[in-house]
């Protein structure tokens, strides 16, 4: 690689579907401890990392599923090693989505496609973004690889926020104004406006960008 792990929740607010000539609200991430559990009973207070579980039992993606995901680029195999934009919706916090151009991926972007026309009268909605920032397999990876640390969001192409990230290997969360899905295809796509430098590598890395919603419970 080119040159630089849990528990926080980040909420904030932003409008959907301002114009181009307006000026995007920012979202500034907020922390609040609790996000990740252990699959299996534990009575130590401190729970080996290795061990904990994303997003535990039912979650909105008892309901949901993404149609596509992609990438602008992406860093080329490393051995056993991929980088693919995959990995940033796979429920695995140790694999990530790492930019494959030369600098720090400042304009590289990630684009989820969401597909329920076959579903015209199950209204769902999407609200929050889980974030695992950096490339979380442990923390010297985690260290000297890029992070995030803003991203503009687009709805369709249309750009409605820019998202302020904490440089922390924990979970965070943003909470937006709700996007409908129900009876569509959307895509939302998410573009690195800026980071945080790594220690040895240029690369820019997101361990997971996923969801929750409404209409599933």
């Amino acid at each position: 690689m080119r040159g630089r792990a849990a528990l926080l929740l980040i909420f904030a607010t932003c409008s959907i579907y301002t114009t181009e000539a307006q000026t995007l609200p920012v979202v500034q991430a907020v922390a609040k401890p609790g996000f990740l559990s252990s699959p299996i009973d534990f009575t130590e207070d401190v729970v080996p990392v290795e061990l904990l579980e994303f997003l535990p039992g039912c979650s909105w993606y008892c309901g949901v599923s993404i149609d596509t995901v992609y990438a602008s680029s992406t860093l080329e195999s490393s051995g056993s090693n991929r980088y693919d934009a995959i990995n940033a919706h796979d429920f695995d916090w140790r694999t990530a989505w790492v930019e494959g151009v030369e600098g720090d991926g400042i304009g590289e972007s990630l684009t989820y496609v969401f597909d329920f026309t076959s579903e015209p009268n199950w209204k769902r909605g999407l609200t929050t973004l889980l974030i695992a920032n950096g490339y979380k397999k442990n923390e010297r990876v985690w260290q000297a690889n890029g992070r995030v640390s803003s991203l503009r969001v687009y709805i369709d192409n249309h750009s409605v926020a820019d998202v302020n990230l904490i440089d922390t290997a924990e979970i965070q969360t943003v909470s937006l104004t709700e996007i409908p899905l129900g009876g569509q295809r959307i895509s939302v796509r998410f573009e690195i406006t800026g980071v945080y430098p790594g220690t040895r590598y240029a690369d820019t890395a997101i361990s997971l960008l996923m969801f929750d919603g409404t209409g599933v419970h």
